[in-house]
């Protein structure tokens, strides 16, 4: 097969072949563990002689950047496609350390630093950088300790000051029960992959770094299980997040936005390394998929430059995205008669 470029660019399609032959299914059967780094993230061999299947005749110069991006995406698909019971917040954890041990990432680059540092379990409510208290609050319901909650924190060329920060913070909610205000088993089916956001945080990641953008990155991944126990927490519970907040738990089943809150807060509490841009990626609500359906993402941006160029890049991409209201008129429905605000309105 070649290209014709009438209707896409050769990269899109060239990305689109690649992608059309993920397949987990084979790889889990095979392995039935999780295996880092990913087993899947060699993209297929699109001009081979050597292997009897249809050939696309690609540009070499667009080859190394469809590796690193069918690869990154292939990364992500994997992290929420496994099974919880095979991805627990050890093995999410394990994700974000066995990327930044990549080989592939110093072998042109023997300058790149790639350092990793969690916080896991009670460390998580002791005073100082390892204080994450909602995301321990959020976490603390498990008897395994593969599934106590812990923060990862990946940091890519901080030594280098010139160049801009950037900071991604993802939802890893290995899986979600809703906590005590329990999701009915329809809504609790597909649960494992409340951790899409961790999953697309790593995965854009993953191309950053072998991409080698000229960018400083901090990385960082909220890990937990929202379970039920005796110990876990419950509706009208007051938590105090990283700094200092009140929250009034209105409902246990909306615990993603207490768990960024704290990520976001430490991302953005040292004036002397302020980033030049914050994204946070989550499953956050099934009202996004009421509101806009399955084929396009929710997006609160507070930057309208930015929104414009992120709109563009999605409609060149095919990943559509659709700016959301950050309306002041509902903060109302969060006030709170005990705490500084509550987590979700009565009405959800």
């Amino acid at each position: 097969y070649s290209i014709n470029t009438k209707h896409a660019s050769p990269y899109n399609i060239a990305l689109s072949w690649a992608l059309s032959v993920y397949d987990f299914k084979t790889q889990f059967n095979q392995f039935n563990s999780v295996n880092f780094p990913s087993q899947t993230t060699e993209t297929p061999e699109l001009s081979s002689s050597a292997v009897e299947r249809p050939k696309l005749l690609i540009d070499s110069e667009i080859l190394s950047k469809l590796d690193i991006e069918a690869a990154g995406i292939f990364c992500g698909r994997d992290l929420i496609n496994y099974p919880a019971e095979y991805l627990t917040p050890f093995e999410l954890e394990s994700a974000v350390i066995a990327l930044s041990q990549d080989p592939n990432l110093i072998r042109d680059d023997k300058s790149a630093q790639v350092h990793v540092h969690s916080f896991i379990g009670d460390d998580l409510i002791q005073p100082g950088q390892s204080y994450y208290p909602q995301v321990h609050a959020v976490g603390r319901a498990v008897d395994r300790s593969n599934s106590l909650p812990r923060v990862v924190w990946m940091e890519y060329n901080m030594d280098k000051t010139e160049l801009p920060l950037v900071v991604l913070i993802g939802k890893g909610v290995c899986f979600d029960t809703g906590g005590l205000d329990l999701k009915p088993a329809t809504g609790m089916r597909n649960m494992k992959k409340d951790m899409g956001g961790a999953a697309c945080v790593i995965s854009t990641a993953h191309m950053i770094l072998l991409s080698r953008l000229g960018v400083r990155m901090k990385v960082g991944i909220c890990c937990v299980e929202n379970a039920v126990q005796g110990n876990a927490f419950r509706p009208g519970d007051v938590l105090i997040s990283r700094n200092g907040i009140s929250t009034e738990i209105e409902n246990t089943d909306a615990e993603g936005r207490l768990i960024l809150a704290d990520a976001l807060v430490a991302a953005c509490e040292n004036e002397d390394e302020m980033p030049d841009l914050v994204i946070d990626f989550a499953t956050l609500t099934g009202a996004q998929r009421v509101a806009l359906g399955s084929e396009i993402g929710g997006v609160f941006c507070t930057n309208s430059k930015l929104m414009q160029e992120l709109e563009k890049a999605s409609r060149i991409s095919g990943d559509y995205l659709w700016p959301l209201p950050l309306y002041p008129g509902y903060e109302s429905s969060l006030k709170s008669s005990i705490a500084d605000t509550k987590n979700c309105a009565a009405t959800g």
